[in-house]
């Protein structure tokens, strides 16, 4: 035996001496790790000079016209019978040949599968919140949005590791947060809950696998609260800082505002508060950083204090069209407009809320175009039985319509819109290929708004 391990060890140092071998030992060994077995046929193709000569000496065949050279496994045995190395294993020779034994691609996955198995085995084992233990579960079965998870196992197991530890410590205090019912009132900003879990500001950055990771596992949580929401692979920002303010969780408190008028938020006592009751007396316009509007927790149209006035906010998508609506409006108070400027930002969206829970009845008018029909229609979905979609007839848009021509891309994003109160519209706009602007409809908002707020 020992005499054949040493015959063994001089084919391997034979062959690995002789460069032009070199390409057939490669294929010969990913050929094996293929089949899992001695067996087929490799084929080498632009074969060199030296190759040519190397085998056709080793397997007494003239290769020297050839272009590619096809070998069976069977002809490599045959041909190595018949030299100093007669009775050399084939099999160990590869195995030498790479310096350790070949496994198939089979015993390869089965091996991988195995190893991944009890990765997250290890991890379960660790923890007994529910919540987290169904993720790591959604993670092993492969669920909506773990690619990248399992991209990252991949190219480092270590740092994943260290990775999906945070992600799920960061779940656990989110379970201790909804169990206690804090989410109800206190907000908390995404730099000081990082600190909190992973003992850095920047550990929940959005621009890191991370962070990342973090945004699947609270669309994960939602999706199990909220049947109505759907896990996506790409979040705009807006997204994002809306699904974290359903954790009670804030991004950017500065920047994030909303422009209004005509609002009144109360302290905790059921009072007015103070900036709020001046600005509406004084009939300004407010822009209000999100950082403000989470002191309060209850909101109303300001006219709707000690009156019966109707209970309505419109919404205005522009803000030169939210100007000149408040610039020519005939009334003594200031009625309850909203500005988006543009898509929704966060703190929009949780004065709405406010409203919507003292069942305001929202009058949203945006711009026709496939971007504006998208909000006006998440707008709906998102609050069906308080919104009221303000002059999105067919017969507006025409009068509306203006000279800008849609690009096919914009115009493919109509085939989201599926609320039957915009498909009429919808298809309008596909055959007409114009985006209409709601500068044309000012008069009309005017005329509206004085005529709800006169009414008791």
């Amino acid at each position: 035996m020992d005499k054949l391990n040493h015959l063994t060890s001089e084919a391997v140092k034979y062959f690995k001496q002789e460069k032009g071998f070199q390409t057939l030992f490669q294929l010969l060994i990913n050929k094996y790790k293929s089949l899992g077995r001695i067996g087929g046929k490799v084929t080498i193709v632009n074969v060199n000079e030296q190759e040519k000569e190397v085998l056709s000496s080793f397997f007494r065949k003239d290769f020297s016209k050839e272009k590619s050279i096809t070998i069976a496994f069977s002809q490599f045995e045959k041909a190595l019978e018949r030299t100093k190395f007669a009775g050399v294993d084939v099999k160990d020779l590869l195995d030498g040949y790479i310096g350790h034994p070949i496994i198939s691609q089979a015993e390869e996955k089965e091996r991988y599968e195995r190893l991944k198995a009890n990765f997250f085995e290890e991890f379960k084992q660790r923890y007994n919140d529910p919540l987290a233990l169904g993720f790591l579960q959604h993670i092993q079965e492969k669920g909506n949005g773990v690619r990248g998870f399992h991209l990252a196992y991949d190219k480092d197991r270590d740092l994943f590791k260290s990775q999906l530890e945070q992600v799920i410590k960061a779940i656990s205090i989110l379970t201790f947060r909804l169990e206690t019912d804090t989410r109800t009132k206190d907000y908390i900003r995404l730099p000081i809950f990082a600190y909190q879990v992973t003992q850095d500001p920047h550990g929940f950055d959005l621009d890191t696998d991370q962070g990342r990771f973090l945004i699947v596992a609270l669309q994960w949580i939602r999706q199990l609260e909220d049947q109505d929401y759907e896990m996506v692979s790409s979040l705009t920002a807006e997204d994002v800082s809306e699904l974290m303010q359903y954790f009670r969780i804030i991004r950017d408190d500065i920047l994030n505002f909303v422009t209004c008028t005509g609002i009144l938020g109360f302290c905790d006592d059921g009072t007015p508060e103070s900036l709020w009751w001046e600005a509406f007396k004084g009939n300004h316009v407010m822009n209000v950083a999100l950082r403000e509007l989470i002191k309060l927790h209850f909101f109303i149209p300001g006219v709707t204090y000690h009156s019966r006035k109707a209970n309505v906010v419109f919404v205005v998508e522009n803000s030169g069209v939210f100007s000149a609506i408040i610039d020519q409006l005939q009334l003594q108070e200031s009625p309850p407009i909203i500005c988006t400027h543009g898509q929704f930002k966060l703190a929009t969206l949780i004065l709405l809320d406010y409203l919507v829970q003292n069942d305001a009845i929202i009058y949203y008018s945006g711009d026709y175009d496939p971007e504006g029909l998208q909000m006006a229609e998440r707008l709906k979905n998102r609050y069906p039985e308080h919104v009221q979609l303000w002059h999105y007839e067919v017969d507006e848009y025409m009068k509306a319509k203006s000279t800008v021509e849609l690009s096919d891309t914009r115009l493919k994003k109509l085939e989201t819109i599926t609320l039957s109160e915009l498909l009429p519209l919808k298809e309008q706009i596909k055959i007409e290929r114009k985006a209409g602007y709601q500068e044309k409809l000012i008069p009309k908002l005017i005329e509206d708004i004085e005529k709800m707020m006169e009414e008791c």
